[in-house]
């Protein structure tokens, strides 16, 4: 807990660079027997170039900033902030990765969170902005805000996606960009008997100021669930400035599990 990862010198200013490879900020692997911790850690100013695509999620992608796979509370006591709430992301500013893949069908892709929970986590106060992702025009991009994975009965409240500014997350350059795009602020793949909670009244998930810059086809969603856990409640959530060009669908909730 208390890291901080990124920036060109300990003073925490300046931009980390690198070309080539994937990132992977912080990656944990711990038990399911007693639950972690993981808390206050800043991951923030970061220009990465690769030509690497995503094949899975967490630190499967091109960008994976913090990664944790077992039994554990994140952000409960002290939100993780990953990359910044109140500018947009360039590249002397917050995350900022460029794709030099040229492939026309496999998305270059962004996970700032990864929960893999081999027991219930709680996922709470984690704040996600300035993020932008560009490549070449026909090459396409994914953003994954919050990934949640594992049959549990996991919680996910109080966390933030995309800061208080328009474009706080950013795909593709408007009028270059002709790739698929798609942006998701929280993705759970949660299945089984498990009862997962995104949002409760009074500690909903706010999911924001996302666009998708692409002229061709997108998906810009919400809050995805495409299993179908035992149970799912979906409350107190809420959606603002996202915005998208192209043609493609726009839902707050696309879930296709059991609502209550």
């Amino acid at each position: 807990s208390n890291n901080i990862l990124g920036y060109a010198n300990s003073s925490g200013t300046g931009m980390l660079t690198n070309t080539g490879g994937r990132l992977a900020g912080i990656d944990m692997w711990v038990g399911s027997s007693l639950a972690s911790s993981v808390q206050g850690n800043i991951v923030n100013n970061i220009n990465w170039t690769s030509n690497d695509v995503i094949s899975g999620f967490g630190t499967n992608n091109t960008i994976c900033l913090l990664s944790f796979q077992g039994n554990g509370n994140i952000g409960t006591t002290s939100g993780n902030i990953l990359g910044d709430m109140t500018s947009v992301a360039s590249a002397s500013n917050g995350i900022y990765i460029t794709s030099t893949s040229a492939s026309t069908s496999v998305n270059t892709g962004i996970n700032p969170l990864y929960v893999s929970g081999t027991a219930a986590c709680t996922v709470q106060n984690n704040n996600i902005g300035a993020i932008a992702a560009t490549g070449p025009d026909t090459s396409p991009l994914l953003f994954y805000g919050i990934v949640i994975t594992g049959d549990f009965s996991h919680i996910v409240t109080s966390n933030t996606v995309g800061g208080t500014v328009s474009n706080s997350i950013s795909l593709g350059i408007a009028g270059s960009t002709t790739a698929a795009t798609t942006c998701m602020g929280i993705y759970t793949a949660v299945g089984g008997s498990a009862s997962i909670t995104i949002g409760t009244l009074g500690s909903g998930n706010t999911i924001r100021n996302m666009t998708t810059n692409s002229s061709g086809a997108y998906s810009l969603v919400g809050i995805f669930s495409p299993n179908s856990p035992g149970t799912i409640n979906i409350n107190g959530n809420s959606f603002s400035g996202n915005s998208t060009a192209g043609t493609g669908s726009c839902w707050a909730i696309f879930n296709q599990g059991t609502p209550t």
